[in-house]
């Protein structure tokens, strides 16, 4: 998923690469500029909105991301996909109960990252 986050960031297409040469992969193909300014003022609503308590709240350049939560047969998992300037990532924490938040994990995170 944070390849998906740096797709959206970038408005183009990454694919999850293990390098062992020196030399990078050349640049993917652009994506269309409407959809990707569609995706990411979604990802930015979804972290930057008040309604939503379990966002990541960060200082510094703005997050955009999307959270979710999801019952299993054994507990609750909660995840988070997001990015914020040249940093993607997914975070996913699991319990018994619904009171989890991965987006507060990608928040201290992306604290920590600065």
């Amino acid at each position: 998923m944070a390849m998906v986050a740096a797709t959206v960031d970038a408005g183009r297409w990454h694919v999850t690469q293990v390098l062992q040469a020196s030399d990078p992969p050349s640049a993917g193909a652009v994506l269309d500029t409407g959809i990707i300014n569609t995706v990411r003022g979604l990802m930015r609503g979804a972290v930057g909105s008040r309604r939503r308590p379990r966002r990541p709240a960060v200082p510094g350049p703005q997050v955009y991301g999307k959270v979710g939560m999801v019952h299993t047969g054994s507990g609750w998992m909660s995840w988070f996909v997001g990015y914020r300037g040249d940093i993607a990532i997914a975070a996913i924490e699991t319990g018994k109960t619904p009171q989890l938040s991965a987006a507060a994990l990608a928040g201290a995170f992306f604290s920590a990252a600065r």
